[in-house]
C-alpha cells in the first residue's frame, strides 16, 4: 500500500496555471488520470471564484431571466458523473485550449450527488466559469443549496 501512495500525482499550481490562466484541457487530462489535487490549488480556484464573482444559480448581482441567442448548448444533470462531464466537453468548445468559445452552455444544475467524484466536477465547472464568464452559465439545481 505504500508503494502506491508514492505513485499517486499530486497536482500543484504550475501544472494547471499559464499566462492566460487556468489550462482546462491540461486540468481536464489531469482529472481523468485520477490526480489528486494539492490543498492550495483548490483554494486558489475557490479565491479566484469568489473574485470572479462566480456563482451558482441566484445571486443579487445577477437577474433571474437570461436572454440568449443561438447557439447554445443546454447540459442536464451530472449528478457528479465526472467522465460523463468530461465527454460533454469534449464535444463542445470547452474542452479546447482555447480563449473564447462561440456560443453558450448552460448547465442545468444537479452537479453533486451520486457519483464518485462531485469535488472534481464542481472544481472544473468553477474553473469553466473563471475562463469563460460570459459563455458559461451555472445555475442551481435542487442539490445546491443558497448557502
Amino acid at each position: 500500500q505504500q508503494n502506491s501512495l508514492k505513485q499517486l500525482k499530486i497536482l500543484e499550481k504550475q501544472d494547471i496555471y499559464h499566462s492566460k490562466g487556468i489550462n482546462i484541457p491540461k486540468l481536464m487530462a489531469e482529472m481523468t488520470e485520477c490526480t489528486l489535487i494539492d490543498r492550495n490549488v483548490l483554494k486558489g480556484i475557490i479565491e479566484t471564484a469568489k473574485k470572479s464573482h462566480v456563482h451558482i444559480g441566484y445571486s443579487s448581482e445577477l437577474t433571474n431571466i437570461v436572454e440568449l441567442n443561438d447557439p447554445v448548448t443546454i447540459v442536464g444533470d451530472i449528478h457528479g458523473q465526472l467522465y460523463d462531464l468530461l465527454k460533454i466537453l469534449t464535444l463542445t468548445d470547452l474542452g479546447k485550449p482555447q480563449l473564447k468559445i462561440n456560443h453558450k452552455v448552460i448547465f442545468l444544475g444537479d452537479y453533486v450527488d451520486r457519483g464518485l467524484e462531485s469535488l472534481e466536477v464542481i472544481i472544473l465547472l468553477m474553473c469553466l466559469k473563471i475562463e469563460h464568464p460570459q459563455d458559461v452559465i451555472l445555475l442551481r439545481g435542487n442539490h445546491e443549496s443558497r448557502s
